[in-house]
This record gives structure tokens, C-alpha cells and sequence, in this order.
């Protein structure tokens, strides 16, 4: 059946009915449109087979065994709709009565009803207390105290006796009516467009029909059967339309969606009425909680379709028991093909994974998420940055909460950094200071020793040796900027296998060739893709300096072995003209000493090995493996093949956002979103005691050889002006708290104290932990300052203590 489109002269084509498993005979099997799996075969095509793989991992092939075929679904179905339609039946059994009340029924019940016309009823049935309460829930932990027993005892007017059968618990799950309750669930409820569409990954990306292809719980599907498949008039048909089953992959990739596109047409197929759910569904939300209590009686439940999945994750968040369907979420996720639900809905899988705690599916979705804001924050037009609804690369933006769009936007950012580093570094002037290369290190010396001399010929061989140098970075620095240029026009074969994989997920209007978005994308944006790293290491794996002899003559590269001729040639005349500099120890390592047969020194040559190009070439090499093999994937599970044209290699600075447990170090104090503070040694106290960025030293106890004066003052004597009573802020009172004031009227214990009071000694000694760092300084003051005391007591004896601790005032003295 085909549909004509208003203005255009092409036309839709119905879904086909291969792709619905509705027929009840077994060998009915889908036969969807070849996808990138088969681009080995366009590779031969190409003359290029491994191209056709490029980024996607080898090994054998991990697609699992059908979970149900042909009848086997429609049974699964029906006995799914039978546990929810007879759940009062089923289960029977518990100490808490449970009631889910169905909205009202409207006029035409066919509007609240199933597949078969079955209209939905409220539903009553018991469930056991104590498997409530080991989810976890604090939600259903809350529900089954006497405050809420005893409202909704109210409400169900069963204040006197509860039902008989050994019922201790009443629980009301219906939605709330109105309210900012109903309000929140309905907003975590609402389905997506893209969870609303993934019934057709079945035809266009080989996903398993039992996971997919459920039907909504209000469904009308057997009475639009008859209207759905009869054929359209209208006999105009387009060579854009064809049967979803024979469209190869060349023609989905560059046939249909950029005719399409053309056309003004977005839509491939009209959907069937049946399939045209709404976002939200109050039925849809009441029988998801029947099933989520279901599962925790023990029960299965059918999980055939993403809306389903969906549902039942939003309502194990707001009921705060995750753990109920995690590992049912995780298996239909991971199964097979479907695990590309990551990679064409990520914010979708993010916000699975974050409400569920999957770790798998949360790095590889914040992974996505990162790549597709580094390359939009990368981009130079902020105003088209700002607006654009999709990504660099065509995928229809979907929604994720201000916490976790934060969390992306950290982590694009670093990602941003980082490659705007590596860009830096190998387009700069000295690339190789920033690898540990000791061949280079060692010309560096020599350009130090050079730049010591004023002497015309040392600056003749400083020019000289700089020019080499220069050359010695240029072969890395060439190579990468040839790789920036050209690795488009040699990524065509690979190019093309990433298109198809987009034309199954990428709407007609948002369609453009990977060749032609690169050509636009900034040398940053580039960066973010895989395709440079791949070029510039098979460039860089030849000879960079060395080989045959009259290898550098005929490839066209300079000749380093020339260059370096003249740069020993420069040597050696300095050596002639400057003897007397070159004889010293630092130049060593550049000359040897030549002597008579008398032992007496000649001359100094240049040593042979000035420069080995056979080590600079395999340290160049090993500095740069591990950027040329950063975009290879390694541990990604699952292995996200359709976002091949992606850098997903991210380091722990990106990932830190991520939580403890998804593998980052976001503990939710906040530290990863600040800057590193280097350790130190030596540093201030603060903000509080407590709180200790180095290791605050006192100064140097007093000598007795200096003044008594200078001696005492160091031990900072400080009285009140106050009788009786201390101020917080100019004083410390060694009788209350710093925080405590004290009234004027108000008599307090005296701060009044002795030195030779017992109490006083025994703190004045007290020896401090080894980890009191802080106490042990002090310590070692106080020693200085008693041995001080003992010194002056003995030598004045004659004359007693000129230095009382008394203080003429009526208070004490405060030593702080």
C-alpha cells in the first residue's frame, strides 16, 4: 500500500507486515534490508575489504540466538495480557492488599482496551510485605507505617476491621489524579519520540522481533488490520519507495535518503495506526505498576518493547526500587543487536543507566554524549552551535536533566582541551619538547653550549644545527598536517560503511555525506574523529630518518644525513678555532680527544654518533604510539560499531564526572569539577583547624644568647583589660569555648593561672601524637621556652622572679 505526499511526487510505502509478527506460522521470519555487516562485501566492491571495517572490532560473532520466533511471540503476548488482566487471580497470596484503579471508562471502551478488544478493569490483589520491604524501597517502607495505614484505611473505608485472610497491610498505587505528584510522574512517565519509534530497529537494524516489537497496552491493532493493508488508490509509486525488505545498502545510504531529502521528505514508511502511541497513557502507567509488582512477587514479566521498558524504569525510579528490574533492563539492552539503542538514543540509555545504576550502559552513553558536545563546542559558528537541534553528524538531539547535561558539558570540555593540546603540540614549533626523547635532549645541550660563544663561528653553528633540528621536527609535524589534509580523500571506502550505518538512524533532512561534513569540520572537530590517528600512523610507521643509501634522494625528503654532515663540519671548525672551550667537560659527549703517541692531546674531533637516526627514529615512533593508536577501542562493552566515525577512546579526566560506581570519581562533594591543587610542603593553615594544605612551621625557637627581652616577647604574653570576664574576638579564655560570650553581669570562672600550678605543667609537657604535626612544632617551642625558664631561674636566685606570671591587673594572662 503506498500514500501520495502533498506536494511531491513521491510516495510512502506501508510498513510491511513481515516486520509485525502477528501471523502464527513459524516460518514467517523478517527479512530485513542488509546492514553494515555486510560491508566486506562493498569493500571488495571497493578493492578495499579491511576499510569496510574500519573501527569496528574483530573476533567472532557475538549475536545471540533468537529469543522467540513466529507463534512463540504472539503466546508470550497473550499470556502477558492474561497476568495483567486476571492479576486479582494470580496473585492471591500475601499479607498486603494492594488496589490499582483503573481511569474512568470512557464511551467507546475500545479506547482502554487491549489487542483483542478486552477493555482493562481495576484491579485488587495481595502481595507479600516482607519482599516489599527488600527492595530497599524507601517508598514502600514509608507506605506501610500507621501514618499512611491508617489515611488510606480512611480512604478505602476500612477504619474497623481490615479484609479477612490474614491481611495486615492496605496499599493504594493508583495515580494521583492532579497535583505536583501527578505532574512529576507523568513527566518521567512520557515517552520519547525516539523509545516511541524503536519498534522499527527490527527491520532497519537487525534487532531481535521479541524485544521490540510489543504493542502498546491500549491497542487497536486487529481492527485496523483490515485498513492498514488495504492497498491505496492512488496508483502513483516513486522509485525512492521500495520495499523496506529489498533495499540494499547502497541505495539506504545514498539512494533513498538523499532522494528523500531532495523530495522535502522525512518519513521512509508511514507507520501503522497501531503504532502511533502517545507519549504518555494512563493505562499504559497503571498496568506498568501492576507489573512492577509482578516482578516483585517473583513473577515475569514480558519485556517486548522499548515504551515497556521505559515505563517500567521511570516507575521503579519514583518508587525507589531499581534493583527489581535492572538485570531484566540489562539483559534486553545488551541482547544482541538492540545494545545499538545505546548508540542511536544515548541520552535515552543515559538516563536508563543513571536511574538503574547500569555501569556498561552509562559509560558507553556518556561516551556518545561527550563526543557529539565536544564536536559542537569545538565548532567556530556559536550562533549555529547554539540553535542546531541535531548533532555535527545528523542525529536528532533528545533531552537529559540540567545535572547530567552538566556533567557532559564537563567532561566535552576537557575532551576539547586535551585534543586542542595535541593539535597544539604537534603544530608548534618544538614538538619534541614535550616527549622524553634523549636524542633530541642531547641537541638541545649542544644548542646551549653553542649559545654561550660570541664568536662569529658559533653562531655560524648554531644556525646550522637549528636548521637540522628544525628539519627533525618537520618530518612529524608534515606528516600530520599531510594526514589532516588528505585523510578524507583516502577515507572514502570507510566513509561509505559509516553512512550506511547512519542512513538507519539519521532522518532525510538531516542527511549529508561523512566526506562532506568533514570537509567543513575544523582541524579540532577532525580531531575528535578517528580518521587522522589511522593516517598519521600509517605514515609515521616507515622510515622517519634513516635507511637505504639514496633512500632520502629519490623519496624527496630531506636529506638529514647532509645536514647533519654540516652540522659536524661547523663543530669541528669551532673545535679548531675555540680549543680551550670545547676541552671542558660539558662537550664531552660531542667530541673525542685525539693524542700523539706521546699522549699528549692534538685535536678535538667530532664524535661519529652526533646524532643516531636510527634511536631518534624509534623514540619519534614511541612517542607518538600512543596517540596514533588512541582511537583504537579497547574493553567497550558493547562495542558500538554504528558510532564508528566517533573518538570514544576517553581518558579518566573525562570520565571523572561519571559516578563511583559507573568507573569515575564523581563522589558528589563536588571535587572533580575543581581545579587541581598541586601538594606542598610548606603552606598556610585554613579555612579551619582542621583543614591543612601544607605544614605550617613555627619560627626558630629563641637562643639565650640573644636578649631577655627578645626572649620573652616570644612567648607572646597577652592580658585582658576586662576584670573577670574574656572577649571572644580579643582574647582566648582557657575556661570556655572562643564561641561563647559571657555577659558583663555575669560571674564566671577566673582565667587567673600559675606557672607552677600542677594542671598547667602537666598540659605546658604533654608530649603530642606522631600525627599532631602541628603540635610537634609547638612542641618544640615550648621545650626551647622552659629550657629558657630553667636558665633564668638558676641565674637569679639572688634577686627572685623579676618576670611573674601574675599580671598587675585583677585577671590572668592569656598565653595564646
Amino acid at each position: 500500500m503506498s500514500h501520495q505526499l502533498a506536494g511531491s511526487n513521491t510516495t510512502l510505502e506501508t510498513w510491511p507486515a513481515v516486520f509485525d509478527e502477528d501471523d502464527d506460522d513459524d516460518s514467517t521470519q523478517a527479512s530485513p534490508p542488509r546492514t553494515s555487516n555486510d560491508a566486506p562485501r562493498t569493500g571488495e566492491r571497493l578493492g578495499q575489504v579491511g576499510d569496510a571495517n574500519f573501527n569496528r572490532p574483530r573476533g567472532p560473532n557475538g549475536i545471540p540466538w533468537l529469543l522467540r520466533v513466529g507463534s512463540n511471540i504472539k503466546f508470550a503476548r497473550n499470556m502477558d495480557l492474561h497476568m495483567v488482566h486476571s492479576t486479582e487471580f494470580e496473585l492471591n497470596t500475601g499479607d498486603t492488599m494492594v488496589f490499582v484503579d483503573m481511569p474512568s471508562i470512557p464511551k467507546d471502551p475500545r479506547k482502554q482496551a487491549d489487542c483483542d478488544g478486552t477493555a482493562y478493569r481495576s484491579q485488587k490483589f495481595r502481595v507479600h510485605s516482607e519482599k516489599l520491604l527488600a527492595t530497599g524501597s524507601s517508598k514502600f517502607a514509608e507506605m506501610l507505617r500507621p501514618t499512611y495505614q491508617s489515611r488510606i484505611r480512611r480512604r478505602r473505608k476500612m477504619v474497623k476491621e481490615l479484609p479477612p485472610g490474614g491481611i495486615k497491610y492496605l496499599l493504594d498505587l493508583t495515580p494521583p489524579s492532579e497535583g505536583d505528584e501527578l505532574v512529576f510522574q507523568i513527566t518521567e512517565l512520557s515517552l520519547t519520540p525516539g523509545v516511541m519509534k524503536w519498534w522499527s530497529s527490527s527491520g532497519f537494524r537487525d534487532v531481535d522481533l521479541s524485544l521490540v516489537t510489543g504493542h502498546d497496552d491500549v491497542c487497536g491493532c486487529k481492527r485496523q488490520a483490515a485498513a492498514a493493508l488495504e492497498p491505496d488508490a492512488d496508483p502513483v509509486s516513486s522509485d525512492s519507495r521500495k520495499d523496506l525488505s529489498k533495499i540494499s545498502v547502497d541505495e539506504l545510504a545514498h539512494g533513498v535518503l538523499l532522494k528523500m531529502k531532495a523530495d522535502g521528505v522525512d518519513i521512509m514508511y508511514k507507520p501503522p495506526p497501531f503504532r502511533q502511541i502517545p507519549d504518555y497513557c494512563p493505562v499504559r502507567h497503571r498496568n506498568a505498576i501492576i507489573r512492577l509488582l509482578i516482578l516483585i512477587e517473583g513473577r515475569n514479566v514480558l519485556m517486548d518493547s522499548a515504551s515497556r521498558v521505559w515505563t517500567l524504569v521511570a516507575l521503579a525510579k519514583i518508587f525507589d526500587c531499581p534493583s527489581v528490574v535492572r538485570d531484566r533492563v540489562v539483559h534486553w539492552v545488551m541482547h544482541g543487536a538492540n545494545a545499538r539503542f545505546i548508540e542511536i538514543l544515548p541520552e535515552e540509555a543515559l538516563r536508563i543507566g543513571f536511574a538503574l545504576e547500569i555501569p556498561q550502559v552509562t559509560q558507553c552513553a556518556f561516551r556518545i554524549l561527550v563526543n557529539e558536545m565536544a564536536l559542537s563546542e569545538a565548532a567556530t559558528d556559536d550562533a549555529k552551535r547554539g540553535l542546531s537541534r541535531t548533532t555535527v553528524f545528523g542525529r536528532r538531539l533528545g533531552e537529559c536533566d540540567d545535572e547530567l547535561s552538566n556533567l557532559i558539558q564537563q567532561a566535552a570540555r576537557a575532551l576539547v582541551e586535551r585534543v586542542s593540546l595535541t593539535k597544539a603540540q604537534l603544530q608548534g614549533p618544538d614538538p619534541f619538547d614535550y616527549w622524553d626523547i634523549q636524542e633530541w635532549r642531547k641537541l638541545r645541550r649542544l644548542e646551549l653550549l653553542l649559545t654561550r660563544g660570541d664568536e662569529s663561528i658559533c653562531r655560524s653553528a648554531l644556525e646550522q644545527l637549528r636548521r637540522l633540528m628544525n628539519v627533525l621536527q618537520d618530518a612529524v609535524t608534515s606528516r600530520f598536517n599531510d594526514a589532516a589534509r588528505e585523510h578524507i580523500d583516502k577515507a572514502h571506502p570507510i566513509l561509505w560503511s559509516m553512512d550506511v550505518d547512519r542512513a538507519t538512524y539519521v532522518l532525510a533532512q538531516n542527511f549529508e555525506k561523512l566526506s562532506d561534513i568533514l570537509c567543513r569540520a575544523n582541524l579540532v572537530q577532525k580531531l575528535l574523529c578517528p580518521f587522522i590517528y589511522k593516517d598519521l600512523g600509517e605514515r609515521c610507521s616507515r622510515v622517519l630518518y634513516s635507511g637505504p643509501p639514496g633512500v632520502e634522494r629519490t623519496s624527496g625528503r630531506p636529506q638529514y644525513s647532509l645536514l647533519l654532515k654540516e652540522v659536524t663540519k661547523k663543530l669541528q671548525m669551532v673545535a679548531f678555532d675555540r680549543p680551550a672551550m670545547v676541552c671542558t667537560g660539558e662537550w664531552a659527549e660531542f667530541f673525542d680527544t685525539v693524542k700523539d703517541s706521546t699522549g699528549s692531546i692534538m685535536y678535538h674531533a667530532v664524535k661519529t654518533t652526533l646524532v643516531d637516526f636510527d634511536r631518534l627514529d624509534w623514540e619519534v615512533k614511541d612517542a607518538l604510539r600512543p596517540l596514533t593508536l588512541s582511537w583504537v577501542r579497547h574493553k567497550l562493552d558493547p562495542l558500538l560499531d554504528m558510532a564508528r566515525h566517533m573518538l570514544l577512546t576517553h581518558t579518566i579526566n573525562e570520565m571523572k564526572y561519571l559516578p563511583l560506581w559507573a568507573g569515575g570519581l564523581n563522589d558528589g562533594t563536588g571535587c572533580v569539577f575543581e581545579s587541581f591543587v598541586p601538594p606542598t610542603d610548606v603552606g598556610p593553615n585554613g579555612p579551619g583547624p582542621a583543614y591543612h594544605t601544607g605544614e605550617t612551621l613555627p619560627p626558630a625557637p629563641p637562643s639565650i644568647s640573644e636578649s631577655m627581652i627578645e626572649d620573652m616577647s616570644a612567648m607572646r604574653f597577652k592580658g585582658s583589660t576586662t576584670a573577670a570576664s574574656v572577649d571572644v574576638h580579643d582574647g582566648i579564655s582557657a575556661v570556655y569555648q572562643p564561641d561563647r560570650v559571657i555577659a558583663d553581669d555575669v560571674s564566671i570562672a577566673s582565667d587567673a593561672f600559675m606557672e607552677t600550678a600542677a594542671e598547667y605543667m602537666e598540659a605546658k609537657l604533654a608530649v603530642p601524637a606522631e600525627h599532631q604535626v602541628f603540635g610537634r612544632a609547638v612542641d618544640g617551642l615550648v621545650e626551647s621556652a622552659v629550657d629558657l625558664g630553667f636558665v633564668l631561674a638558676d641565674s637569679f636566685d639572688d634577686v627572685g622572679m623579676p618576670f611573674s606570671d601574675v599580671s598587675d591587673s585583677e585577671d590572668g594572662v592569656v598565653v595564646v
